[in-house]
């Protein structure tokens, strides 16, 4: 099931790859589920209006922003024990906010992954 998920990220950023592809291994998700934002058009124009990388899951829902990461959480074989606590209100609100910091400054973020 965890691989007919797509989580699609901006390629032309190496700061999105870096993080994305360290999730996806530090998860223990499949590589496989990673595609390119640039493949799709449709993903890619969401992905620039909202400023955020997209998730389509098994049943074709979308999911944006910290909600793409709090998907992750729960597929995650080392981190599903986590998912009702990143599933709080509270931490969604400070999750969302976090992203939208990183999301507006992924230039300066960049530094921090090499």
């Amino acid at each position: 099931m965890i691989e007919s998920i797509k989580l699609f990220y901006d390629d032309e950023c190496s700061f999105c790859i870096k993080s994305v592809v360290f999730i996806i291994k530090y998860f223990k998700l499949p590589e496989t589920i990673l595609i390119k934002g640039s493949s799709d058009h449709k993903i890619k124009k969401i992905m620039e209006e909202e400023n955020s990388w997209v998730l389509i899951d098994s049943k074709m829902k979308t999911w944006l922003r910290f909600s793409v990461f709090q998907q992750l959480i729960s597929m995650s074989p080392r981190f599903q024990w986590a998912s009702s606590f990143f599933s709080l209100r509270i931490i969604s609100i400070i999750g969302n906010w976090i992203y939208l910091i990183v999301a507006n400054n992924r230039g300066k973020f960049s530094i921090f992954i090499k």
